[in-house]
């Protein structure tokens, strides 16, 4: 029988999460990324590489960096899966798709102009308006000048958060919420300095709990499986990533999904996140990769991860589709940002809810049992930061 493999290259919580859905099932799990992370002390790890930033060596470098993986992880015995929740490894990979192809299989889109068009907020609200699906009113950003007061507040974020070039979060930012003309034109411009697309959007009302995700499965854009949950709250509030999920079942989301993996073509795991407002779902983004909180649909029998290997070796029928077989709601939660942020920097909920949803969650973004290392080595590193911050915030 052939020893498969997959290789989870920026190993933090959602290539934890990868690391989580397959480790029984057979697979040598290899990691990667620029320091030892505490999730290199995973025990279901074969190896770990420590392998320099994309943006900081040439382009043939980065290849000779990932030739030499493959080389240590033995490709020529089994080519290892690829699996990323960064978007510039995603394209970096899909880029050199013809380089790379030798040495690694992909988990994701390897056409680089589809997987750049799909990253790409702004072209995907257009193709959403195009085909009937829901989605904010969009401005262009040469427009900005010319709202109208009334129509705030408006939304601003780039359209490609990360790229093999340049890391636009930690250089302008993620998404900003203007209230005014001049906090949108100072943002604008904080991305054109950059050289940067940006989206305007129309904010949609409503709290993180109103952020829906359909994780789903495509292969040439045909839907593979899907299953669906919900941001309860986020880190920082409004404007920043998962830190308390649950599970939902929403099938009315199927259906725009499925339009939308059809026009784009797509292969692979995906996230596509909805706002709902008054009944009606309005498309937010799509992330054509797995994503941070993935692994809360497992319990309800859709492994995503697992379902993306076993179809890309053929054990999949065709016409087999996945979807949620439980309906009860399972909770995710990444505790120590939960806390941070909700509790000791905002105050939006009690330490008691913290709490209760560390106990109530199936699942913690770094806290698993049967592999305790990896909670400890994250809590050292996480803890100092969390005093630092709440220190900051008091003065």
């Amino acid at each position: 029988m052939e020893l498969k493999k997959i290789f989870v290259i920026h190993c933090r919580r959602t290539g934890y999460g990868v690391i989580r859905s397959v480790k029984d099932s057979g697979y040598e799990i290899y990691g990667a990324d620029t320091w030892r992370t505490p999730v290199s002390k995973s025990k279901y790890l074969k190896d770990f590489f420590v392998i320099p930033e994309i943006t900081a060596v040439s382009d043939e470098k980065f290849i000779e960096v990932l030739i030499q993986a493959a080389e240590k992880m033995n490709y020529r015995e089994s080519k290892p899966v690829i699996f990323t929740g960064d978007d510039d490894y995603l394209l970096f990979f899909a880029k050199y798709y013809n380089r790379l192809k030798e040495y690694y299989q992909y988990s994701f889109e390897t056409d680089y102009k589809l997987l750049e068009y799909a990253l790409n907020k702004s072209k995907v609200n257009k193709l959403a308006q195009s085909i009937g699906v829901s989605a904010p009113k969009s401005y262009k950003m040469a427009e900005v000048s010319k709202i109208n007061a009334s129509e705030f507040p408006i939304i601003i974020k780039p359209a490609i958060k990360k790229t093999p070039e340049i890391n636009v979060v930690k250089e302008a930012f993620r998404v900003k919420i203007c209230d005014n003309k001049n906090e949108l034109l100072s943002a604008a411009n904080q991305l054109q300095s950059l050289n940067q697309e940006g989206i305007v959007q129309q904010y949609i009302p409503g709290g993180d709990d109103k952020l829906c995700t359909i994780g789903t499965y495509s292969f040439d854009g045909k839907l593979i499986a899907w299953s669906t949950c919900t941001k309860e709250r986020q880190f920082p509030p409004v404007t920043g990533e998962c830190s308390l999920g649950k599970t939902i079942y929403k099938p009315e989301l199927v259906k725009p999904a499925k339009d939308l993996l059809r026009e784009l073509s797509l292969t692979g795991i995906a996230q596509i996140e909805f706002k709902e407002y008054k009944g009606k779902y309005f498309l937010i983004e799509i992330n054509p990769r797995i994503w941070s909180w993935h692994q809360i649909n497992n319990a309800r029998g859709v492994n995503l991860t697992q379902i993306c290997l076993d179809y890309l070796h053929g054990e999949i029928e065709n016409n087999l589709t996945f979807e949620p077989v439980k309906k009860e709601e399972i909770y995710w939660q990444f505790f120590w940002m939960d806390l941070l942020h909700n509790r000791l920097l905002n105050k939006n909920t009690s330490f008691f809810n913290i709490f209760k949803y560390l106990l109530k969650s199936n699942q913690e973004a770094f806290f698993y049992g049967r592999d305790l290392r990896v909670f400890w080595e994250h809590s050292k590193r996480t803890i100092p930061y969390i005093a630092q911050q709440y220190l900051q915030n008091r003065n």
